[in-house]
């Protein structure tokens, strides 16, 4: 069975070799629960997978949260999908203020962030 995890923050899963996808529940996330969520993925995952995180659910992120999930992440980058006003403005705040250290990327439609993280895939062998 691939590996998947089920915490507070979100539900994920291997969606295909190198891509994991993350479900975020609606809740508020503090710096505690990023740090958690970050160490189960990192047992479940390892370093360097690509993440589809659909924030659609989320209430809010506390900005320490964010802070450190900007500059601690164990991802190669991360497309956001986002399908409501509110998460929508959730992924902008964090890309405009947190400014990620690996590639990150906001969107509406599923396939074309799958497609997206795909291309950076590829981008990735090549250098």
């Amino acid at each position: 069975m691939p590996p998947q995890t089920d915490n507070e923050v979100a539900r994920t899963f291997l969606l295909e070799e190198q891509i994991v996808e993350e479900v975020y529940k609606p809740v508020t996330i503090d710096l505690a629960m990023i740090k958690s969520h970050i160490e189960d993925s990192l047992q479940a995952y390892g370093r360097g997978c690509w993440y589809l995180s659909d924030i659609s659910l989320l209430k809010s992120t506390k900005r320490e949260a964010r802070d450190y999930l900007a500059q601690n992440s164990i991802a190669a980058g991360a497309a956001i999908l986002t399908n409501s006003p509110i998460s929508k403005m959730v992924g902008n705040l964090f890309l405009k203020f947190n400014k990620p250290d690996f590639p990150t990327k906001l969107f509406t439609d599923r396939e074309k962030a799958l497609l997206w993280i795909r291309e950076q895939i590829e981008l990735a062998k090549k250098v």
